[in-house]
């Protein structure tokens, strides 16, 4: 990778990748998903995202979380996606306009499309790069940790639909993430190890002539252990409010 190098900060949902090799978009034929293709992000590009977070532990409701967040593109650089060829990505800060920004958001330091492809890409420490096609409207392909960092193995359910939320309701592309994480044994539709149950529904959307636009993920964990029971429900909305494209 080639331009600005200022990030040095491990992102673990990339760690162990590279740009030389690692999956590329499909550009040939007709897309499965129309209006990616037009997306053209430049070093003026900024998408402003609202969130709001709720939780319940123990029966009690703990306090609302919200905020904004804003992401600005800056610096050019190249990198090399091996059978999808040089992808420019751009430079991605994130901060808050309102609140703060989550602990779970992506933390991303390029980003970048080409042929109707979603990049992305980190400085790992140490100098390391690595980086992964997110989502490719040609052929319906996401990355398995998708834009949000998600972790569940499995296939992902991708299909016309539309994001519906707090924040915005428009037609969009749906990524379901599969419910149970194959890794760990399953007992009706949880994820049982350690004496943890969780069972999540998790949905990421991406809106043509736009990119990444929500992310959703609602559910319930069981913590048990040393004679001692704790529930933990919680319900994350994010949805793309204002964008420069």
């Amino acid at each position: 990778m080639v331009g600005s190098n200022r990030h040095r900060d491990r992102n673990a949902i990339l760690e162990g990748l590279s740009f030389t090799g690692g999956h590329g978009g499909s550009f040939g034929g007709a897309p499965r998903f129309s209006g990616f293709d037009q997306i053209s992000f430049s070093a003026r590009t900024h998408w402003e995202y609202s969130w709001r977070e709720t939780s319940i532990t123990n029966g009690e409701v703990d306090p609302e979380k919200s905020g904004v967040v804003r992401v600005d593109l800056a610096n050019p650089v190249q990198a090399d996606f091996g059978p999808a060829g040089v992808v420019t990505l751009f430079e991605a800060t994130c901060r808050a306009k309102a609140g703060s920004v989550p602990a779970w958001w992506p933390q991303w330091h390029y980003l970048g499309m080409k042929g109707g492809a979603l990049y992305a890409g980190v400085e790992l420490e140490g100098g390391g790069c690595a980086g992964v096609m997110v989502f490719d409207s040609k052929t319906g392909e996401t990355h398995q940790r998708g834009f949000m960092g998600w972790s569940p193995s499995g296939d992902r359910s991708v299909a016309l639909g539309a994001i519906n939320n707090s924040f915005l309701n428009l037609p969009a592309v749906v990524v379901d993430e599969p419910a149970v994480d194959s890794e760990w044994d399953a007992v009706g539709g949880a994820q049982i190890r350690d004496g943890e149950l969780h069972d999540y529904q998790v949905r990421e959307y991406y809106i043509p002539g736009k990119g990444f636009g929500g992310w959703y993920r609602r559910g319930t964990s069981i913590y048990s252990g040393g004679g001692y029971v704790d529930f933990f429900e919680i319900a994350v909305e994010v949805g793309l409010t204002s964008t420069s494209l």
